[in-house]
């Protein structure tokens, strides 16, 4: 994201919303330092108190480089991290690389340090998969001053397109009312946690959009939400991803009974109507395969 389009979207939210907190995601945020650095010291300066970003940790392959960003980012006004860490990651981020940033982020002391571990299937299953994310976790030594997150992985995207095929298919049609992601407590009635990409796109949940905050004003975007005026969000709103079927454009496009949970299922759905509703399922890439 552009520095300049970073502090026109923080202005708009200082001035015009409470903001608890915000989150710089990718991908890999520290792939573009020089901007992570610049967003967070813009957002300090505007009076934002609690600034985290996730990343895999992958810049811990040098101790004197990781100590050296992470102590500017503290001084940008960067209060918590939360490292991705577990059988996925570790496929292509040396262990060793996030093992010695996780260090170097306890010396330093931030306010709040996370681990985050996605399992497949639910925590508790026994598989390879989660074993192999166990023994890795078990390598962080005791977490003393860090907080481990065990969560199931959401099956859509490169998920659903490359790990549904290891899960066990629902035997019913899932009928769930629609969780918001980032907010369990919420509903898409009203949400009240947005992401925001490179491209404008203002989401509340990946791959379904609200508006582009480049053709429009964020501020409009946020004051005039109805989710009855979207038509997508307002069917997965009303009963969740099975309503979607009932969309004549979804008609013998996906069997219900072969996803393995409601948002594989509402994943499927939504790709293929993406064609359809283009304005609504963005960005691309939350669909790519």
């Amino acid at each position: 994201m552009a520095v300049a389009d970073f502090k026109n979207y923080m202005i708009v939210l200082a001035h015009e919303q409470s903001l608890d907190w915000i989150a710089f995601h990718g991908g890999e945020p520290f792939l573009f330092y020089k901007t992570l650095k610049r967003c967070i010291e813009i957002a300090h300066k505007l009076g934002q108190k609690e600034i985290e970003l996730i990343t895999n940790g992958y810049w811990g392959g040098s101790q004197t480089n990781a100590q050296r960003k992470l102590q500017e980012l503290k001084k940008a006004g960067l209060s918590s991290i939360r490292f991705s860490v577990d059988a996925f990651h570790q496929e292509f981020v040396p262990f060793r690389s996030v093992h010695t940033a996780i260090d170097v982020a306890r010396a330093i002391g931030f306010d709040k340090l996370v681990i985050i571990s996605r399992f497949l299937g639910s925590v508790g299953s026994r598989n390879p998969v989660n074993m192999r994310t166990e023994t890795l976790l078990e390598r962080l030594g005791p977490p003393e001053d860090f907080i481990i997150e065990r969560k199931p992985l959401y099956i859509e995207g490169r998920a659903a397109d490359q790990l549904a095929m290891h899960l066990q298919q629902k035997v019913a049609v899932p009928k769930g009312i629609c969780v918001l992601q980032l907010r369990a407590d919420e509903t898409l009635k009203n949400p009240s946690v947005i992401q925001i990409d490179p491209f404008g796109n203002v989401t509340i949940c990946p791959g379904l959009c609200i508006g582009n905050a480049k053709t429009e004003p964020l501020s409009r975007i946020m004051k005039e939400y109805d989710y009855e005026r979207n038509p997508i969000v307002r069917l997965l709103a009303q009963k969740g991803p099975i309503r979607l079927l009932e969309l004549p454009e979804a008609r013998g496009s996906v069997e219900p009974a072969k996803s393995v949970s409601d948002c594989h299922m509402c994943y499927e759905l939504r790709k293929h109507l993406r064609a359809c509703y283009p304005e609504f399922l963005a960005p691309d890439n939350c669909y790519s395969e």
